[in-house]
């Protein structure tokens, strides 16, 4: 009889124990991948959302800034060059701290009074938007300190 319940002892750690072990290794291996490959979808789903959102702000300060620049030359072009015009206009677009306007012989005629932080801005544009902006028209963005400044020219009609 002990011969026959050392045979089961056998019988049952190679027939029940030994796969049991094998499922539990494959099952924590199998636990561990899917635990990596969920944490890299993670990080590439967190990317494209955060890639979405940034073209969103952008597209959002673009249509922004358009809509201030249509209303801008619309003033522009009905003669609206009053000081307390060109200011009420600033006041309703948060966005926007400074604004200088100048015609096309390169004088200015908003603002009336220059501040020094206005003369840094513009004194530290890159050349080429000094050298060649009046004659070729259109937007260029530049850095200046801690502002971003963007220079466009806008077309009499």
């Amino acid at each position: 009889m002990a011969g026959l319940s050392r045979r089961f002892s056998t019988f049952a750690l190679l027939a029940i124990v030994l796969p049991a072990a094998i499922v539990a290794v494959l099952g924590y291996v199998s636990l561990q991948q899917w635990r990596r490959s969920s944490e890299l979808l993670f990080r590439e789903q967190s990317r494209a959302l955060a890639a979405m959102a940034a073209e969103k702000v952008s597209l959002v300060l673009r249509r922004s800034e358009d809509e201030f620049l249509s209303r801008l030359e619309s003033l522009l072009d009905s003669g609206g060059l009053e000081p307390s015009t060109i200011d009420a206009l600033l006041e309703s677009a948060p966005l926007i701290r400074r604004l200088a306007i100048f015609d096309q012989r390169g004088e200015r005629l908003y603002p009336i009074a220059w501040s020094a932080d206005d003369a840094a801005i513009l004194a530290g544009g890159p050349p080429d938007v000094r050298a060649g902006l009046w004659e070729r028209g259109g937007r260029r963005e530049f850095v200046a300190g801690d502002d971003v400044v963007v220079v466009i020219v806008l077309r009499p009609r």
